[in-house]
């Protein structure tokens, strides 16, 4: 896949969603928020991305949950 950042606002909040890999070198997506680290999704890639998206636009609150791992 190409498309390894993807930015978006929610919330009056900017958000970057990026694609690394964990400490066994799966890829997950990282969850940035205004700027700080708020931890990944574990088993994702870019493809995932819109989802993710839309997840945090429905729930304010979604990046504190365990869905998000710091």
């Amino acid at each position: 896949m190409e498309n390894k950042t993807h930015y978006f606002e929610a919330h009056g909040k900017d958000y970057k969603l990026e694609v690394t890999k964990d400490m066994f070198g799966c890829e997950d997506v990282t969850v940035i928020e205004n700027g700080l680290y708020m931890g990944m999704i574990d088993c994702a890639d870019e493809r995932d991305y819109k989802r993710i998206e839309s997840m945090i636009r429905a729930d304010k609150h979604f990046v504190y949950t365990d869905e998000v791992y710091c």
